[in-house]
């Protein structure tokens, strides 16, 4: 996990409602959210509130459902990079 993807943990961790956090080895960051009735939302609706409270240094790549049959559990995931000018880590 590198310093961006670290800071972007803590944020998320602070100032967000995500079930799961995963950093991946190509810069990306996993957010999932879980639930069991979709209740109308999609992971598109999902992925802009994403991109509402996302820091200016990370852009939204794709939204994706993971749905699974019960007893499974089925995730809202928004994959995040890096963007270009917020880039530049250690």
């Amino acid at each position: 996990m590198n310093r961006s993807q670290r800071k972007l943990k803590a944020y998320v961790r602070d100032n967000a409602f995500v079930d799961k956090v995963m950093c991946c080895r190509d810069g990306s960051v996993e957010l999932r959210k879980y639930f069991f009735y979709r209740m109308g939302k999609t992971a598109e609706s999902w992925g802009g509130k994403v991109q509402c409270w996302l820091p200016e240094e990370w852009k939204l790549l794709r939204t994706v459902e993971e749905w699974r049959q019960w007893p499974k559990d089925s995730w809202f995931v928004a994959v995040v990079v890096p963007s270009k000018e917020g880039s530049r880590e250690s």
